[in-house]
């Protein structure tokens, strides 16, 4: 298996403000370009490769998020991006590297002394697994039913045999890719997530078994990928009316790296759509437990 880049991708992430539309749009074409792909113009959310190819940016509506075609190291045209002003008060209020990501699971690095691990509950795992019991999903009324739950990663076995009869919507954001997953770590996080109440092989080791699950492959089969295919993954979620995006990827991060303005203001605008953004957090440590 391939080992995925890190680091930048050499485009940018150009935060604008969502107070108009139409002059973030404005704003981004005489920043970027005239050449603009945007959601704007699909009722699916979903721009496909031919709505996407020569484009100078491609604008994600639902987020005021842009992925510009300009190499972080051209200092002119970075520049212009950066100090880009705009009329009617409708401005750039953020400009990042978009950075290569990679799935949570393997690429996990080992802590430097690990901490003993939790107890194991009395009860056997022959029905349920130790994750529901500990959670409390068995004596849940909750099943998730009428709730639209979307996981953003390598894709979903769309034959897996645990999930005939689910509504299922998959979409694949990465180039060159269908939505179904030749990695694994997507299947397996939608069913931890959105499991069935009963199995083919028990035990149950799903949640919300009555959801409606949107599968965006944002990742390809080696478990990397990109920015940009994210916040399309988010974008087409929120336009889907999905109530929670789960997501268990990141990026290599130091310790002096600042957090994302970009993602921060994804999150703040996706929950005041209604949608809640889950993701995963501390994986990079190698903290010494002491």
């Amino acid at each position: 298996m391939t080992k995925a880049p890190t680091g930048p991708t050499g485009r940018l992430l150009v935060l604008l403000s969502d107070r108009s539309v139409r002059m973030s749009v404005a704003a981004l074409r005489r920043a970027a370009g005239p050449r603009i792909a945007t959601t704007l113009d699909v009722r699916s959310g979903v721009l496909t490769p031919e709505q996407t190819e020569g484009a100078d940016a491609v604008y994600f509506d639902k987020l005021g998020v842009a992925l510009v075609n300009v190499d972080p190291r051209d200092a002119r045209r970075t520049a212009r991006i950066r100090t880009a002003a705009v009329e009617n008060e409708a401005r750039i209020l953020a400009v990042e590297p978009e950075r290569y990501v990679h799935a949570y699971a393997t690429a996990r690095k080992p802590a430097s002394r690990r901490a003993a691990p939790a107890k194991a509950p009395s009860d056997p795992e022959s029905k349920f697994t130790w994750g529901l019991q500990a959670t409390g999903v068995p004596t849940s009324k909750f099943t998730g039913k009428g709730v639209k739950v979307a996981v953003l990663d390598t894709g979903f076995d769309l034959k897996h045999p645990d999930f005939p009869g689910r509504s299922v919507t998959a979409v694949s954001f990465v180039s060159g890719y269908k939505a179904q997953d030749g990695h694994g770590h997507g299947t397996h996080c939608i069913g931890t997530a959105c499991g069935p109440q009963s199995p083919y092989h028990p035990p149950r080791y799903g949640v919300a078994c009555g959801s409606a699950i949107l599968a965006g492959k944002v990742l390809d089969d080696n478990g990397g990928g990109a920015d940009g295919g994210i916040l399309a993954g988010i974008n087409w979620a929120i336009t889907q009316g999905a109530r929670v995006v789960s997501m268990s990827l990141g990026a290599e991060v130091t310790v002096d790296d600042p957090y994302s303005e970009v993602f921060e203001a994804v999150g703040q605008r996706a929950l005041a759509a209604g949608t809640l953004i889950v993701a995963a957090a501390g994986n990079e440590s190698d903290r010494r437990i002491d």
